[in-house]
Formats: structure tokens, C-alpha cells, sequence
């Protein structure tokens, strides 16, 4: 089976007569069927049926299709990944991150993309991290940001209130959290990592966290949140515009503290085009950039000045 078969037959088909099928791959008509009835011949199968109108898939044509049609999908992908090694990364790159970052980078992050890699078109995601983990593993995303599997920067968990909930004063302007267990909250559903970790804090400490909403989306939770329906548990970057204009207060929380790891994820099973590889690296720039700046804890893990990043299994 030879790819030049795979081509002229997938062709043929889409093209839906031979005459129009060699047209097409500017080869005389005949060689386009002599190569399809090697094909048959050498599968022991009719794939085309052949009539007044031109030709159709049989069933055995048709089950051929669909892998033909990948491979030489495939082959092509191949072909422009090595293309672009001849000039700028170019391409389209699917990026996911949740709203605690796309808040802090989100705008950035595209203006820095279009003028560092011209070439590249992004497409945009914002889930929660369970939903950003799925849809790279189906392959709908190249990168993300999320909670999940390997360490790249940890951010810092806050309580989220609206301004006239009286809190403890402290010097530093955190909170206990204890404190913040018993104020009404609004949380993730199970098996969200934020409320999983948060109930584990709560049961180390023979506590129980005041539940009194569960949303799983990170807007309602803070629209709720400024409309005095409860406070949150929550990275303070997904806050970071309200709190600038007064509409909700955020305070660390210690003793002890919460704190979640942030992970720049891909695939192992798909290798990283060029573009994707510039991509990810002005990602890791600019999560670098932003925890320097005091959004973040210190990188935990690096390797030559550089945040090593994540991949999934």
C-alpha cells in the first residue's frame, strides 16, 4: 500500500469522478485507476463503485476512507511542522487556562503573542481545571494551565468577601482559617481540587467548612460573592478587578495556609509543534514574569533560571 494509492483514491472520491480526481493531482486519468485497481487488488476488496456518474466508496471503500484520509492528514501535518522550520513558527495553537490566571495574563498573554509570534493564531479556553485536564486529553486543547499533575508555580489561597464582613484585625492582613470556615461560603462541587483541599484543611483541624452554595463557575461565584450572598475560598487572582475597586476584600489565609499548585500542561502523546513549543514558552515567561512581580510564590521547581513544566501521562 503506497501513499501515492492512499492520495489518488481519497481524491477520487472527494473529487467524485476519476476525470475530475486526475485534473486535480495533474496526472492522466488512467494512471489514477490503474493505481485505485492496484489497491483493490492488493487489499482483496472493491473499493470504488464505478458507474455513469462517476464513482462511490463501497463499504470496504468507505472503511478505507477514514484511515486514508488520516494518514495523509498526518503526512501533511508532518510536512508543514518541518516547513516552518524554514521561517517563523506559524500555526494555530489551542490554549486553556482557568479564570485565576486568565484574569492576571489573560490580555497580555495575547497582546505579547501577536507581537512576539506574529504567525500564530490563538484560540482561547477558560475552564475550571478538571475541564481543561479533559479536553487535552481528547486533544481539544495543546496547552494549559491548571491545578493538576505536575508543579509549576504555587499560588497563595485567600478569603474573598464582600467589604462589610467584619473579620479579625491583623497586622499583616491575613486570616485564620478557622475564621474563614465559618463564614458562609460559597464553593466548587465535589471533585472540584479547591473544595477537596479546603475540606481536608477543615477536617485536619476538626472543623467544618459553612457550605451554603455550590457553583462551578468561577464568574457566578464571584458576581454571588459581591452581591453580599457569601464569601469564597479561592486564588485572589480570579478577584483581582474587584478588589482593585473595592467591591469585595481578599486576606490571605493562614494557620494554616492554603495553597494550590499551578501546572503548564500538554500531552506526551501528541509531540508539540514549533508553534506550540513558542507558545508554551511565553507561557512559562510569562507565569515567570508575573510571580517575580509578587503575584505568585517563588517557582518550586527549576532548571537553569528556567520553571520546568508539566505533561501529562
Amino acid at each position: 500500500m503506497e501513499l501515492r494509492q492512499l492520495r489518488y483514491f481519497v481524491t477520487a472520491i472527494e473529487a467524485g469522478t476519476l476525470t475530475k480526481a486526475a485534473e486535480i493531482l495533474s496526472v492522466a486519468q488512467p494512471a489514477v485507476s490503474q493505481q485505485i485497481l492496484k489497491l483493490e487488488e492488493e487489499l482483496g476488496e472493491q473499493l470504488l463503485m464505478r458507474h455513469s456518474r462517476g464513482v462511490e466508496p463501497t463499504e470496504a471503500g468507505a472503511r478505507l476512507l477514514s484511515h486514508a484520509a488520516a494518514i495523509l492528514r498526518q503526512l501533511d501535518a508532518a510536512r508543514q511542522d518541518l516547513d516552518e522550520l524554514k521561517g517563523e513558527a506559524a500555526g494555530e495553537v489551542r490554549v486553556g487556562m482557568p479564570r485565576s490566571i486568565t484574569e492576571l495574563i489573560g490580555v497580555r498573554f495575547f497582546e505579547e503573542c501577536g507581537r512576539r509570534l506574529p504567525k500564530i493564531g490563538l484560540t482561547m479556553i477558560e475552564r475550571l481545571s478538571e475541564g481543561l485536564n479533559e479536553l487535552l486529553a481528547e486533544g481539544r486543547l495543546d496547552l494549559a494551565f491548571s491545578y493538576n499533575p505536575e508543579q509549576l508555580v504555587q499560588l497563595d489561597l485567600s478569603l474573598v468577601a464582600p467589604p462589610d464582613v467584619v473579620l479579625p484585625t491583623t497586622s499583616d492582613g491575613t486570616v485564620p482559617f478557622a475564621v474563614a470556615a465559618k463564614l458562609p461560603l460559597i464553593m466548587p462541587t465535589q471533585p472540584h481540587g479547591l473544595r477537596a483541599l479546603a475540606e481536608e484543611t477543615a477536617a485536619a483541624s476538626g472543623l467544618v467548612l459553612n457550605i451554603v452554595h455550590q457553583v462551578d463557575s468561577v464568574s457566578l461565584i464571584a458576581e454571588m460573592v459581591i452581591a453580599n450572598l457569601g464569601c469564597t475560598i479561592h486564588p485572589v487572582g480570579a478577584f483581582r478587578r474587584a478588589a482593585a475597586t473595592g467591591l469585595v476584600i481578599c486576606r490571605r489565609i493562614v494557620d494554616p495556609p492554603l495553597s494550590r499548585t499551578l501546572y503548564l500542561c500538554y500531552s506526551r502523546r501528541r509531540p508539540l509543534s514549533r508553534a506550540q513549543l513558542a507558545v508554551r514558552e511565553l507561557m512559562r515567561d510569562m507565569i515567570e514574569r508575573t510571580s517575580a512581580a509578587g503575584a505568585f510564590l517563588e517557582p518550586l521547581a527549576q532548571e537553569g533560571g528556567r520553571v520546568l513544566a508539566a505533561a501529562l501521562p
